[in-house]
């Protein structure tokens, strides 16, 4: 059997983010011909990465030569906000819909466009994914090490973050902006002629390389009036710590919004991080050498994945004023941190575990989600982007693409985007469970070492 069709599970994202010039400023013109119109990109940054490095591989790629350094814990807990709120305004929206996003995607190519933002903008930008309190400067280089900390995390895991800049040749770009970039995000930064239909070719190339051809790529057409195109590609690929033995995956009825159906559940005993409320069962499910698992919440009948979502969220909506309790990305001290306020209530037990095999794949538009978390201003021509261009510009549209597979030998999973309960009081069980996920359920996958999300997912018909 082709060891393809063995893969516990695959995902895959695409995020694009696009801007568009609103129009010219007295005095310049988008004539390519013009000098004051010509790209600002220069073709070296002194001593910034070389745009290419994005695309090449570390001789020995499973040993990285420097431990990774500590990660700001803010980041962390403002990730993980930004991650739940995200995640609970989409599922809101589509209840009865499989629903499967990279928040860390998203949030890298958003971390990539706050770099070029100014005012008001880059204060809605900050606010939204939860990093006001934290300096520029701090921000990109706690990013950066976060970033570092995830390259290689396993010898049995394959996780790549690659980031790219895609930008008009008639639209001048600044250099620091895009230097910024190539420093901290490692991004490839190219000039296309956005009138070529060859350049749309160009990126979705890049987009299919970088997840491995999972996903086919995130641009139908580019227009003049497009400045930049902002992408992040994150592919996961993870064999179980312990594989399922595919003799033992069965026919068994799954519980739809539409009805019951048929699905092929896996079936696994073992000794499992496990933990069970009156609400709902969790088990964590390693990959590798355990540093990244797939957590699986089931919810008790009569419960819903929408009941389940307070469980990773300190934030509480205030009575008319919809602000949040401001303890949130307080994460100072880790016993209130985000990151681990579900994570420690797993403890080690036995029980079988089973669940169905699954492969989705998606296409969102951001836009209005984004608004509704508080960035709607980036997408209006009041939208300030003086540090990316002097022309005015405005988000257009933000695409995400995921893929996710999941099956007896592990995960697969890839992602691009671009920009153009509270729980019950927790006891050990006395006995050996039985979690038996025959209903919708949500999972995660998750770098226990930095805590970062990497997919988050609502799988409603598998």
């Amino acid at each position: 059997m082709n060891p393809i069709n063995l893969k516990l599970g695959g995902t895959f994202l695409a995020i694009a983010l696009m801007l568009s010039t609103i129009g010219c400023q007295p005095g310049q013109s988008a004539d390519p011909k013009d000098p004051t119109s010509k790209p600002s990109v220069p073709s070296t940054f002194g001593n910034v990465p070389n745009s290419k490095a994005a695309d090449r591989t570390p001789a020995n790629p499973l040993n990285p030569s420097t431990p990774s350094k500590p990660i700001n814990p803010k980041l962390i807990a403002a990730h993980t906000q930004f991650s739940v709120d995200l995640f609970s305004v989409l599922q809101k929206q589509t209840p009865d819909k499989n629903l499967f996003i990279s928040p860390i995607s998203i949030s890298q190519a958003i971390a990539m466009l706050y770099n070029g933002a100014a005012g008001d903008t880059l204060k809605a930008i900050g606010s939204t994914v939860g990093i006001e309190d934290l300096k520029l400067a701090d921000f990109n280089a706690s990013s950066e090490d976060l970033r570092n900390a995830l390259e290689y995390p396993d010898p049995s895991v394959q996780l790549s973050i690659a980031n790219s800049i895609w930008t008009n040749q008639s639209t001048p770009i600044k250099p620091d902006f895009l230097s910024r970039n190539q420093r901290f995000y490692k991004a490839k930064v190219e000039s296309l002629d956005f009138t070529n239909p060859q350049s749309v070719k160009t990126i979705n190339n890049w987009v299919k390389r970088n997840t491995q051809g999972k996903i086919e790529g995130i641009v139908e057409e580019l227009k003049e009036s497009d400045k930049l195109l902002l992408v992040n590609a994150t592919y996961f690929k993870g064999t179980w710590t312990k594989a399922f033995d595919p003799k033992l995956t069965k026919p068994q009825p799954f519980n739809t919004p539409e009805g019951k159906k048929t699905v092929q559940l896996m079936d696994q005993q073992g000794s499992y991080r496990y933990f069970e409320t009156d609400d709902l069962q969790a088990i964590a499910l390693p990959y590798g050498k355990r540093r990244l698992n797939l957590y699986v919440f089931l919810p008790k009948e009569g419960k819903t994945i929408g009941d389940l979502l307070p469980l990773f969220s300190k934030s509480t909506d205030t009575k008319n004023t919809g602000t949040k309790n401001a303890e949130i990305i307080d994460s100072s001290d880790s016993s209130n941190a985000l990151t681990h306020e579900w994570a420690s209530k797993f403890a080690t037990n036995p029980g079988r575990i089973q669940l169905p095999r699954f492969k989705l794949e998606s296409k969102l538009r951001l836009e209005s989600t984004l608004t509704t978390l508080g960035m709607g201003l980036a997408f209006t021509p009041k939208a300030d982007f003086s540090n990316l261009s002097d022309r005015p510009s405005q988000i257009d549209q933000v695409l995400h693409k995921t893929f996710v597979e999941v099956n007896e030998v592990g995960t697969e999973a890839a992602a691009v985007t671009s920009i153009g309960i509270r729980t019950t009081s927790v006891e050990a069980p006395k006995k050996p469970f039985a979690m038996k996920v025959d209903r919708p359920f949500l999972c995660i996958l998750r770098d226990d070492q930095t805590g970062a999300i990497l997919f988050m997912g609502a799988i409603v018909n598998p």
